[in-house]
């Protein structure tokens, strides 16, 4: 579990319930059983690919949202759409290697905006995503 660190998200219960439900096995910032440095969108896939995903399919539908349950339901079909497309899901790993090797490039910082442009992505309203590579 990659938790994100947000000041909402790292209260005292937040991480005690980290730590019950996940052991040793989340990634956060400090005290968190295995650090991970804060606002690293370029190595997490639920920042470079899924929120985009999810809200291109969520709200990309032609059919009204009138209700909160409403939209429970449209984000439950996205979540589903998204775990069914299996070429998508490898595109998004080999994407995140790709993604590893620029940071490792780049001596562990950020990836610059510049190798970022080569790792565009066109996601369609069938949720199915195709990099693109300037």
């Amino acid at each position: 579990f990659i938790h994100d660190g947000a000041p909402p998200h790292f209260g005292r219960q937040v991480r005690t319930f980290l730590q019950r439900v996940f052991g040793t096995r989340w990634i956060g910032r400090n005290p968190a059983p295995h650090l991970w440095p804060a606002r690293s969108p370029d190595l997490n896939p639920l920042d470079f690919y899924f929120w985009g995903a999810l809200k291109a399919i969520v709200y990309g539908s032609s059919r009204a949202l009138r209700t909160a349950q409403d939209l429970r339901d449209r984000i439950r079909e996205a979540v589903a759409t998204l775990a069914r497309n299996r070429a998508v899901l490898r595109r998004v790993r080999d994407n995140l290697v790709e993604r590893l090797q620029a940071c490792i490039d780049n001596g562990g910082g950020h990836i610059e905006a510049g190798r970022q442009a080569q790792l565009l992505r066109a996601i369609g309203a069938d949720g199915s995503v195709l990099f693109v590579r300037r």
